[in-house]
């Protein structure tokens, strides 16, 4: 109970010192206000701890889980000392320490399966299991009708970055080319074949993408060799997957393309007003501790190591080693990013500091004029103290960006 605790406090302290805290810096003042061991029963004016001070704290809260807490827990909702391994590890990435977050990560890479933890091969049962899945390190226990997540999450969209980035990892088709759908003859069914070109589709939901014919059915002019869509960018692929005829494409990325107007982070499949918006919060999985890995290896030059992380982590979404192996040195740090944009967007908003991060140390060189363009402006790298504590705390001091602003 104790390592759990003191697990849970490196986590509240991480978080905060991330969002308030000049995180990035060692030697900066500007750390949290720290209560370690005493019981504080009423309000207690107290100043600053340094960021020293700060990661001090989290790090011994950290090894103690990591010494006392199970390996296995019974259920995901529990700290475990894999998690706190792993939030180690992400903690190591906020100090751009490369090489301990890179061993670590992979330290609880190879521990997960002895403790319970696996990559789930279907995106989508992510969600499906919630805090049950096997590769949620933790994720707390939500249940109906007293324990719910926001319901505001469901009128959440993407941002246009993000939109950019899932576009741009999911063209057309596979190979960026057209897709030449046969022509059905007179009062038939047009037949979309999957992209990578392994089957042509079927009502029976194979991969292909069915337009009804006959009566009252979609048109589309045939000609010799059939009716052509014409490949590009990515944009221009005119039919949205339903929710029964999801292409070629894995649930990782096509809900990207459920249209323009969509609300809602649809990969939360349980915030629906059927289900009562309930929904777990996912604190960390274990695919974010891949692109740990990935990310610090790449950044130290290990790009051998990297991609094989990659691969590991995104085969799940199609891509393959070849696919991964085409890409430049210079440009897999970039690539690595864009992959855990879409795969871990949105559930514990640790992609702002990737962004701040790449901002910072170099990342960025290898995406297009577009992908850049829609990148934050990285004016100020954290939040503004609440006026609410400033007042209750005489002692408390603003950071110094938004002293006068």
């Amino acid at each position: 109970m104790i390592a759990e605790a003191r697990c849970q406090r490196a986590l509240a302290y991480l978080t905060l010192l991330k969002c308030f805290g000049e995180y990035w810096k060692q030697d900066s003042p500007y750390g949290v206000c720290i209560f370690q061991d005493e019981l504080v029963r009423d309000n207690q004016p107290r100043k600053r701890s340094t960021v020293a001070e700060t990661y001090k704290l989290i790090s011994d809260d950290l090894d103690y889980a990591i010494a006392h807490c199970e390996q296995q827990p019974a259920d995901h909702y529990h700290m475990s000392s894999v998690f706190a391994k792993a939030l180690k590890a992400k903690m190591y990435m906020a100090q751009d320490n490369y090489a301990e977050a890179a061993r670590l990560a992979e330290e609880v890479i190879g521990e997960a399966e002895a403790a319970g933890y696996g990559l789930e091969s279907d995106y989508a049962k992510i969600f499906d299991e919630q805090f049950n899945s096997q590769e949620m390190l933790f994720a707390p226990y939500t249940a109906n009708p007293s324990e719910l997540m926001d319901s505001n999450w469901y009128m959440f969209s993407p941002g246009s970055l993000l939109k950019k980035v899932a576009d741009d990892l999911v063209p057309d088709d596979e190979t960026g080319g057209d897709i030449v759908i046969p022509n059905p003859g007179d009062g038939g069914d047009v037949v979309v074949p999957d992209p990578d070109g392994s089957s042509d589709g079927s009502a029976s939901g194979d991969g292909g993408v069915v337009i009804p014919g006959g009566d009252g059915g979609v048109v589309i002019p045939g000609g010799d060799g059939g009716v052509v869509i014409p490949g590009g960018d990515g944009s221009d692929f005119p039919f949205f997957p339903g929710d029964e005829d999801v292409a070629s494409y894995d649930k990782l990325y096509t809900w990207a393309y459920k249209g323009d107007a969509m609300n809602g982070i649809r990969k939360y499949n349980k915030l629906t007003p059927e289900m009562f918006y309930a929904d777990s919060y996912y604190f960390m999985r274990l695919a974010e501790v891949y692109y740990i890995a990935a990310e610090a290896e790449a950044r130290q030059g290990q790009y051998a190591k990297a991609r094989t992380l990659l691969t590991t982590v995104i085969e799940r979404a199609g891509y393959t080693e070849d696919d991964v192996n085409a890409i430049a040195d210079g440009d897999l740090l970039g690539e690595i990013l864009k992959h855990k944009l879409v795969d871990i967007s949105n559930e514990n908003f640790e992609e702002w500091f990737d962004l701040c991060r790449y901002n910072r140390k170099g990342g960025f060189e290898g995406w297009t004029e577009d992908e850049k363009a829609e990148l934050p402006t990285f004016r100020r790298n954290l939040l503004p103290i609440p006026k609410a504590s400033m007042g209750a705390n005489n002692l408390l001091e603003q950071n110094p960006e938004y002293v006068n602003n």
